[in-house]
């Protein structure tokens, strides 16, 4: 049953014009438990939500749990990936209301332009998003056997939990793209320092909750290990990446191809793409 909206989904909406308040309501907060992920998705003409791929890894449909802006929660039955492209649809079981157009080309897409997001950052608890800003900055092609993906770089602050919500250009209401992870680089020593932490065994032995929620035992160098690496996903060097529209665009075409092709019984599209590098995956803002 729908409730009421939260006090802070209603003061953002009230202070925000037509454009935003549609965002806003198209945005929906996606959580995975059994992976920890947390992250960001929107609804689309048509009825999917979209999302990057990282955020909902290797989750069955019924393992994601979206919570829209009035705090109801989404179920969804159907999941389609593109690893490739990072990117995801996720088809709910119950009709949203909302829906946010994708930009028709490239076309109109300029270095210096200002930009915007609405999602979820790391640390941000609620159902009502929060805007960031920044501006275009460039662009950059991610290769793959298949070709290039085009990429846009974006100089604003993007932080772990915003990966998969809808990129604007600043006060419009048409997604550029989709926010896929932000630059957090680490050293070759520093990496190495914090996996021959994370991989000693020895020590004393403390009992604490890993980010599934598991309790397990740590010693103490594991502690620091797992203390870096949390710090290391707050560091922002206020340059992150989005995948173009135009990328979006393809990727849901092929979607539509298999859910003609698919059987009655539906079920999970085919894992062929279901998985991301442990390279690529270290470096998103999940």
């Amino acid at each position: 049953m729908a409730q009421q909206a939260p006090p802070a989904t209603r003061w953002t909406l009230d202070a925000v014009g037509p454009d935003q308040r549609l965002a806003v309501k198209s945005v929906v907060l996606l959580l995975c438990p059994r992976l920890g992920h947390k992250g960001t998705g929107f609804m689309i003409e048509g009825g999917w939500v979209v999302t990057t791929a990282h955020v909902v890894g290797r989750a069955r449909p019924s393992e994601v749990v979206g919570v829209d802006v009035d705090g109801n929660h989404v179920a969804f039955r159907r999941i389609h990936l593109d690893a490739r492209r990072d990117l995801a649809a996720l088809r709910p079981a119950r009709r949203l209301s909302g829906g946010l157009a994708l930009a028709p080309d490239d076309v109109a897409l300029e270095p210096g332009m200002a930009v915007s997001t609405w999602g979820y950052p790391l640390g941000h608890v609620g159902a009502t998003p929060l805007l960031s800003v920044g501006y275009l900055a460039g662009f950059a092609a991610t290769e793959s056997a298949r070709g290039p993906v085009k990429q846009l770089i974006v100089n604003g602050a993007f932080n772990a939990g915003n990966s998969g919500g809808p990129l604007f250009r600043a006060g419009e209401g048409t997604v550029v793209g989709v926010v896929a992870s932000k630059h957090a680089p680490m050293s070759p020593f520093v990496s190495s320092a914090i996996e021959a932490l994370s991989s000693n065994p020895r020590g004393s032995a403390y009992l604490a909750r890993n980010a599934k929620g598991e309790q397990r035992t740590y010693v103490e160098s594991q502690l620091v290990a797992e203390v870096l690496t949390y710090l290391h996903g707050l560091a922002q060097v206020m340059i992150g990446q989005a995948v173009c529209a135009s990328e979006v665009r393809r990727f849901l075409r092929n979607v539509d191809r298999r859910e003609r092709g698919r059987p009655a019984a539906g079920g999970p599209a085919s894992p062929r793409s279901a998985g991301l590098s442990a390279r690529r995956a270290r470096s998103a803002a999940r």
